[in-house]
């Protein structure tokens, strides 16, 4: 009999495990950190958690809760990053383990969109999209596969999204092949 002490990734369960092991491990600080538990437990997205607050002295009581929760289930936060300097002395200055992300060019991946912390913008980084397109024929394939690179779950470029559908039911409608 084989007991593993790490879930394994890669497999197809895994970030459905992950989240499940999360939300039941965080049941039991329900009441003694109710912003934390409702942070972690609304606003993670399998590995990556994006928040906004009020004010810096909110957003490091959260950050703190939530690094004292998972570090309870030895899972590690880390890579934080913010467009304040005032919470980056917080979090360096504090004894919460929070791991910042000093290597920070200000451009940072989060859910599928590019944040520039500098200017506080998020974008879209398309430079793969439009290579995945100049390299291959406009076939319905090639349009559905470069469809499905982008990652959209917070519902940003759903106007684009739309558009690619739209071009692949005239495709579609087309036999196939257009250019």
């Amino acid at each position: 009999m084989y007991h593993f002490n790490r879930h394994c990734f890669g497999v197809t369960s895994s970030p459905f495990v992950f989240v499940a092991t999360i939300r039941t491990h965080i049941n039991d600080y329900k009441i003694k950190y109710p912003e934390a538990y409702e942070m972690l437990n609304e606003s993670l997205y399998v590995d990556d958690l994006f928040l906004g607050s009020s004010t810096v002295q909110e957003a490091f009581k959260l950050s703190s809760e939530a690094v004292l929760i998972l570090k309870e289930t030895n899972m590690n936060m880390r890579q934080f990053d913010t467009n304040t300097e005032e919470l980056k002395n917080l979090w360096r200055n504090s004894n919460s383990l929070i791991e910042i992300n000093e290597n920070s060019d200000y451009y940072l991946k989060v859910l599928g969109l590019v944040w520039n912390n500098s200017d506080d913008t998020l974008g879209l980084d398309l430079r793969s999209l439009v290579s995945n397109l100049n390299d291959k024929e406009y076939t319905k394939r090639n349009v559905l596969h470069t469809a499905a690179k982008l990652f959209d779950p917070s519902g940003f470029v759903s106007a684009f999204l739309i558009r690619i559908k739209c071009l692949f039911q005239e495709l579609w409608q087309l036999g196939g092949r257009i250019g």
